[in-house]
């Protein structure tokens, strides 16, 4: 007589997908890093991970340890350093310094050679070649204003700029290396002899125009430069008090 078998249910295609990534999967082991810190006793960690991307499906086997204890004493007695200071020529070149001490209270037992604490640099930012001077009419950077770029200009020049050559009564002169010579005629006193003045980067008022030599605040012509030997050999930084 016919009898009735009941059939094993078959496993879901999934979980034999996971059971074959799980005889697949291990423990991925990265190097140690480095010790905490370089003088004394510290951790140093590591990067364990599963090689399928999850870690449940290695957890077959015990997880190798991610952190252990570690010492380090290399630089005991090492050589510290400051950071460098600034180049002491604005514009050109100069030296920087930077301050070097032993981290052991007798450097003679510091390792290696003594870093320097001096060297050579050469600054050539913006302010190198920055240029640009302002004319006022008022005694004290006020009334009238024009400014001027790097050029020459006779009197029609100044004029057209909105300058009045005959009441320039202050001057300030914006960029490092930057330098306006100023004469008493509009042509550069080619055709008659009078004087003229260089003014460095800064600010003149009336009093300080008349002390450089420019008289009765005239103006008739000037040339704007920036002076190749600034450029060049640099201006010694001001010390910060």
């Amino acid at each position: 007589c016919a009898q009735n078998y009941e059939l094993p249910a078959l496993s879901p295609a999934y979980t034999v997908q996971q059971s074959f990534a799980a005889e697949k999967a291990h423990w991925v082991v990265y190097g140690w890093g480095k010790c905490g810190i370089e003088c004394g006793k510290s951790v140093q960690t590591r990067k364990v991970i599963c090689s399928t991307g999850e870690d449940h499906e290695c957890a077959f086997s015990p997880k190798p340890p991610t952190q252990q204890d570690c010492e380090d004493y290399t630089k005991c007695n090492a050589w510290r350093t400051s950071e460098w200071t600034a180049c002491d020529q604005q514009c050109g070149r100069g030296h920087r310094t930077r301050s070097v001490w032993c981290s052991h209270k007798d450097a003679n037992e510091c390792l290696g050679e003594k870093p320097h604490d001096r060297e050579k640099c050469v600054d050539h930012g913006e302010h190198c070649s920055r240029c640009e001077v302002e004319l006022f009419g008022g005694r004290s950077f006020s009334g009238w204003h024009a400014t001027f770029s790097v050029g020459k200009y006779e009197t029609d020049d100044l004029v057209g700029r909105g300058a009045d050559c005959e009441e320039t009564s202050s001057i300030r002169v914006k960029g490092l290396c930057c330098r306006a010579k100023v004469y008493q005629y509009g042509d550069f006193n080619r055709r008659n002899k009078g004087w003229k003045v260089t003014l460095p980067e800064g600010e003149y008022d009336t009093d300080e125009l008349a002390d450089r030599g420019i008289e009765d605040n005239d103006v008739s012509s000037m040339k704007v430069y920036v002076d190749s030997h600034c450029q060049a050999h640099g201006v010694a930084r001001k010390s910060e008090d």
